[in-house]
């Protein structure tokens, strides 16, 4: 047991970290998600977890506890086990002999962790966050999904040598000096160059023109990318011209695969919809569609199941008790999606605000210099779900389907619906995301990063299986924020805001303080009692990182089935002094090293750079991260991450089954789109208490899957949402609640890109008021942008992220249906670790 004095009770484990993040996915998606529910969301949860954990490493006082707050690092806790815990071995290790024993406390069932500051906390999250990105990582034959991370400082700017240990050990990153100051341009390109590597061309200018200047001194980037095939492939001949209904009123047209099959598949009998599940190549990934139940306004049921849609509800949608495998036959639209998200208003609309504040910033834990604060989160995103993969050609069949068997579960969903990508292993969602037939397109791939950047003010106890609940609990609740304002599709990745967030410098967590210790430090305070401050700031929250650690790596494991790429980075003026243990922390616990730009005599070129890194790392799917204009001399800092993801279907669409069919809005509106078609055994579950089914649609291996949740209604979608909690999506998704079962699954061929600034998103996180004190306050977040684009074909799914942070169904004797041709919501989970890759809601083709 860890013993530290004083007051904070804080537990860890990877389980936690991978609950935070799955919370922090749909807390992010309420938030994206609120403005057009007829606009497409993609994003990567995820990346911004890993851009934002590269922050955290470094935030102290109230800033921390603003993070720990939204991205719920606060909820951690820790079961004992007979399995040893790496990450509290060596804390353990780390406690001096002679430490003093009073105050130790023992829970019943649990670790407890008594600490006196955020340091330690963000030590061990960094720790977990490193071991879920290397699980992620790991090369697989039958996908690709790689996780990247970078820090980009500027050269003369300090960097606390612990920071720069951390990023290093943790997020397997390193510092890389760049010039903000004299070439901030220069320094963009590079950086954009880097993601735009990294995520295979997919993402290019992360970061936009003039989103970088002369007082940028740090850019954190975080990139992630997939690639797999389908389980069970489309047949492209099955591909047709069908209809994607919105309401009665509003019809596209649109590609949609077809296919028949065992799938798992589930009912959510609360919102009418139905849930699969879409493996991808041996089921170590898994799509998972929400698609609710056909109705008179489909947009509308896509609303109420985004409502109500929450990471316990999602894990009770989810069980082996809620899905099973059925002969379904799945229609699903050809799609593409790709979206962009400049996130600093939802992410201080969300709690999230002291590090965007120049007087209230603290992030000492990053650079000794007081100074640093928050400017700009951005993620870009970008995936491709067509018949046979993401690296297929997206064609439409023109071969006539006929009509499902009353013998096979009907899932055809041709009108919105949520989708996920997540890690089956870590149960991590990748990406998540809302479809909307506005934005259907063609491509082929999943990626997210997530830059944050901090600016120089002017003058004047956790454990996994608690962190990844938490995380979906963040960005469950920024989904429902987003679609309140955004009634089109919705696409972010929690995994990757989660990510960002938990880079934060710890002088960035947390929210009030008493007035004495919301003093920074006077002029009598010695340099060096300071660093011994913010050193202890780091230690307290080490355990925290160290769990973040865990999910990340166990995701980011190579895996040749498909692609996953998670990559984070600090970008640094050159000539600021970061705190260096903060900067071990990020390299530690996030794999992502700082590099050295020069954001006061060339902030543009900076900001190209970091784009640049990030288009790199995205294979070019997400370019200009960070717009033009939004970086000045001012910048400090700026934290990335990128998470990209390229899968095949366990089982791909039949291009030549995907057809034209309508795609329904609402019941008086309807869009032709392409609708994919398969019959297959999916992982299937009718949901009790919402109306929807949820359909799980593996990628190869079974590490990921794609989930879907389809309303019954074709207007049913907004009915459902806010009944979604991150438990019922947990238990709905789980492999006790999903059975096997014949699917005849209608699925669009879709693309969705996501674009926010979570800015706003994170006011939240101030109202909770934690205790802290902000020792060091100098830095604050002034933006934080995500993007992050999804495209779903016949072949499989690649998409990509970066944060710079229906019809009423009928039984069927054998085969389910899931006719995805209205609104439904999907995301994409890391089935081992049931992290939350990508989560997301297509209502616009």
């Amino acid at each position: 047991m860890l013993l530290l004095p004083r007051c904070s009770v804080i537990r860890f484990t990877m389980d936690s970290l991978i609950a935070a993040n799955t919370k922090f996915c749909f807390d992010l998606f309420q938030k994206i998600s609120t403005d057009d529910c007829r606009k497409n969301i993609f994003f990567c949860p995820l990346s911004l977890s890993a851009a934002l954990g590269m922050v955290r490493l470094g935030a102290r006082s109230g800033s921390a506890r603003q993070i720990d707050q939204v991205l719920h690092f606060n909820e951690f806790s820790q079961k004992k086990g007979n399995e040893p815990d790496p990450c509290l071995k060596k804390a353990e290790q780390e406690v001096p002999a002679d430490s003093n024993l009073e105050g130790q406390k023992e829970v019943t069932g649990s670790l407890t962790l008594q600490t006196e500051s955020s340091k330690d906390e963000s030590g061990l999250l960094s720790c977990y966050f490193g071991q879920l990105l290397s699980k992620l990582a790991r090369i697989k034959v039958d996908y690709t999904l790689s996780i990247a991370n970078r820090l980009y400082g500027e050269r003369e700017f300090p960097i606390c040598p612990e920071y720069l240990d951390g990023v290093i050990q943790f997020y397997h990153t390193t510092v890389e000096s760049v010039d903000f100051r004299k070439d901030s341009e220069k320094s963009r390109q590079e950086i954009n160059f880097w993601v735009e590597s990294q995520s295979q061309g997919k993402i290019k200018e992360l970061f936009s023109k003039d989103s970088i200047n002369s007082e940028t001194v740090l850019v954190l980037v975080n990139a992630v990318y997939f690639k797999a095939k389908w389980e069970k492939y489309f047949d492209c001949e099955n591909t047709v011209d069908a209809v994607f209904s919105l309401s009665e009123s509003e019809k596209k047209n649109v590609k949609m695969m077809n296919q028949n099959g065992l799938f798992r598949i589930g009912f959510v009998d609360e919102l009418k919809a139905q849930i699969l599940e879409l493996p991808y190549t041996k089921g170590k990934l898994d799509m998972v569609v929400l698609l609710p139940s056909g109705s008179a306004d489909n947009l509308k049921a896509l609303e109420e199941l985004e409502r109500n849609i929450t990471y316990e509800k999602l894990v009770s949608w989810s069980s082996s008790e809620n899905m099973s495998e059925k002969r379904v036959a799945v229609s699903f639209p050809r799609f593409t999606l790709e979206d962009s998200y400049d996130l600093n208003p939802i992410l201080q609309d969300m709690g999230i605000t002291d590090i965007f504040d120049e007087t209230k910033a603290d992030l000492t834990g990053i650079s000794p210099r007081p100074s640093l604060y928050l400017s700009k989160v951005v993620h870009k995103t970008f995936v491709e779900v067509d018949e046979n993969g993401t690296q297929a050609v997206a064609a439409s069949g023109v071969v006539g389907m006929e009509k499902s068997s009353p013998s096979w579960e009907t899932f055809n969903a041709n009108r919105p619906f949520l989708f996920f990508i997540r890690h089956n292993k870590t149960q991590t969602i990748l990406f998540y995301g809302r479809t909307s037939p506005a934005h259907l397109a063609h491509a082929s791939w999943f990626l997210a990063l997530s830059p944050l950047s901090f600016q120089k003010p002017g003058p004047a106890g956790i454990i996994m299986d608690s962190l990844v609940p938490a995380s979906t609990w963040f960005g469950l609740d920024l989904f429902k924020d987003l679609s309140k304002t955004d009634e089109g599709n919705v696409l972010f990745s929690p995994a990757g805001i989660s990510t960002t967030i938990g880079m934060l410098p710890p002088m960035t967590r947390g929210a009030t303080a008493t007035q004495e210790q919301e003093v920074p430090f006077s002029e009598k305070d010695t340099e060096s009692s300071r660093i011994k401050a913010e050193e202890k700031e780091l230690e307290k929250t080490e355990e925290i990182h160290h769990q973040l650690q865990r999910v990340l790596s166990e995701i980011s494991k190579p895996n040749d089935d498909y692609e996953l790429k998670i990559a984070n980075r600090l970008f640094g003026e050159k000539t600021y002094l970061f705190l260096q243990k903060y900067l071990d922390y990020v390299e530690k616990h996030y794999h992502a090293s700082l590099e050295p730009v020069d954001f006061v005599n060339a902030a543009d070129e900076s900001r190209k750079k970091i784009n640049s890194w990030v288009e790199s790392q995205t294979n070019e799917k997400i370019k200009d991260l960070l717009p033009d204009g939004s970086l000045s001399s001012s910048i400090k800092l700026v934290v990335v991450n990128v998470i990209y993801f390229k899968g095949q279907w366990d089982r791909e669409f039949k291009k030549e089954n995907t057809k034209e069919e309508e795609f329904w809005l609402n019941k008086s509106t309807s869009k032709s789109v392409p609708m994919m078609t398969q019959r297959q055994s999916f992982s299937f579950k009718t949901l009790e208490d919402v109306p929807a089914k949820i359909l799980g649609l593996p990628y190869r291996s079974h590490d990921l899957s794609m989930f879907v949740l389809l309303p019954n209604d074709i207007d049913g979608l907004e009915k459902i949402i806010d009944k979604i909690t991150p438990e019922k999506l947990i238990e709905w998704t789980s492999a006790g609640r999903m059975e096997e079962r014949a699917v005849d699954l209608h699925l669009p061929r879709f693309r969705v890109a996501g674009s926010y600034d979570l800015e706003a998103a994170s006011a939240g996180l101030c109202a909770a008021g934690l205790a802290g004190s902000p020792v060091g306050a100098g830095l604050r977040a002034q933006r934080l942008l995500h993007r992050s684009v999804l495209e779903v074909t016949e072949a499989g799914t690649e998409a990509a992220a970066a944060t710079a942070v229906g019809f009423a169904v009928t039984p069927a004797q054998d085969w389910e249906r899931f006719h995805c041709n209205h609104p439904f919501l999907f995301f994409i989970r890391h089935n081992e670790s049931d992290s939350v890759l990508f989560f997301g809601r297509f209502s616009s083709p």
